[in-house]
């Protein structure tokens, strides 16, 4: 009888312990359980977290790019506008040369490198008036001096060897005004000075030839105006020449010859050919054959003394 107690005693005990275990191992179940449903939500909440980020990288993405490609675009077109202002630029005939602060040249054209006789890269770093002037520091007439004292474009014309030429210094400044560098222009302008020249010593060479002729000789221009007076004329209207060019015939010459002078000259022009009048001089000695010639710049009037001449005078007007 003792020993059935004892078994069912152990017995009880082992089916408490049993039950304790399954409570432990149901209760080891609900946190699994638990902690299964937790990572179920931080997976669910991960997986929806790296679809935002996923997309929201996507249209960084797509942005990126969009900005890649506008860069390169604009890359693209700086480089078109570049090389425009290189073909620009070397198809001008004027030597041109971009400086910095220093006179430092950072970039020429192909005019340039032909005047200076040096490749690019023998230009490009160099001082302008190293250059050019082969001077350690800037010559004291320097357009570049002038200007940085003016803040505005300067012109200066230098002679070198057997030529001339203009040179032009032009500020760069940014959006506020300040200077960032500068524009160096070196026009040849050594066919323009001797054309001057040239036109100057023909001038010269026709107002010796005017004057050493015996006859007297003035033009007037579109305007009834003396544009020139020879010494024989300017003595027949007893004026002096510098009276005379840049007046008006009819007020410095009042009266009939001036009135003459200019009816004589409409006359032509409607004739399209010239007109021969006499006149008394202005001081009433001697007579002259004047004769008018038009020409589209106004009237070229030569004219001779025929005074004593066994011919009928012709009365002014």
């Amino acid at each position: 009888m003792e020993d059935k107690v004892k078994n069912t005693a152990e017995l009880l005990t082992e089916i408490t312990e049993l039950h304790q275990r399954i409570e432990y191992l149901e209760q080891i179940e609900g946190e699994r359980k638990q902690k299964e449903a937790e990572h179920g939500e931080y997976y669910r909440q991960t997986e929806e977290l790296v679809e935002e980020r996923t997309a929201e990288i996507r249209i960084v993405n797509r942005q990126l790019q969009g900005e890649i490609a506008q860069r390169r675009r604009a890359e693209e077109a700086l480089q078109t506008v570049a090389g425009q202002w290189r073909d620009t630029l070397d198809a001008i005939n004027d030597a041109v040369w971009l400086m910095d602060l220093d006179q430092t040249i950072i970039r020429c054209n192909k005019t340039a490198s032909k005047l200076l006789k040096k490749d690019y890269s023998k230009i490009i770093g160099k001082k302008c008036y190293e250059l050019f002037h082969g001077t350690m520091i800037p010559i004291e007439a320097c357009p570049f001096l002038k200007m940085y004292k003016s803040k505005h474009r300067e012109t200066v014309r230098f002679p070198s060897e057997d030529r001339w030429f203009d040179v032009t210094v032009n500020p760069l400044t940014n959006i506020g005004g300040k200077a960032i560098g500068f524009v160096h222009v070196v026009t040849d302008v050594t066919k323009e000075r001797r054309r001057k020249e040239e036109l100057q010593e023909s001038k010269m060479k026709l107002t010796n030839t005017m004057e050493s002729i015996t006859d007297g000789f003035f033009t007037l221009d579109r305007d009834w105006s003396f544009s020139y007076v020879n010494k024989k004329a300017a003595a027949f209207f007893n004026q002096d020449r510098q009276s005379l060019v840049g007046a008006h015939i009819q007020d410095l010459i009042p009266g009939e010859p001036g009135t003459t002078i200019y009816n004589k000259c409409l006359e032509a022009v409607e004739k399209g050919d010239s007109v021969v009048v006499d006149l008394p001089s202005s001081l009433g000695s001697t007579w002259v054959e004047m004769r008018i010639y038009p020409s589209k710049d106004g009237f070229t009037i030569y004219f001779l003394d025929v005074t004593g001449c066994n011919k009928t005078r012709a009365q002014p007007l």
